[in-house]
């Protein structure tokens, strides 16, 4: 590929990965409205959220990991739902 042609995918690819970042975050955002929210997997994939786009793990040793989406976040639990969380500033 082409130097210029490259340059113009590379582009284009940051540009759709963003936008969904963006859109997972709403996502998260929406159905998060206390803080710490308990859902069902397929209420989050009804609504388009893309589980393979993410812009930070926390490991918190036994509990998992909580993968996020700037400051909107989510964790698998033991019984197969989710919890969502908004990340506190320190």
């Amino acid at each position: 590929m082409k130097a210029k042609a490259y340059a113009a995918f590379c582009r284009v690819s940051s540009g759709n990965m963003y936008r969904v970042f963006r859109r997972n975050r709403r996502i998260l955002k929406d159905l998060n409205l206390t803080g710490k929210t308990k859902v069902d997997c397929n209420k989050l994939r009804h609504r388009g959220f893309d589980f393979t786009y993410f812009t930070n793990i926390d490991e918190t040793g036994n509990e998992g990991r909580y993968y996020y989406c700037f400051d909107q976040g989510y964790i698998l639990l033991k019984d197969g739902d989710f919890l969502l969380v908004t990340k506190q500033p320190h």
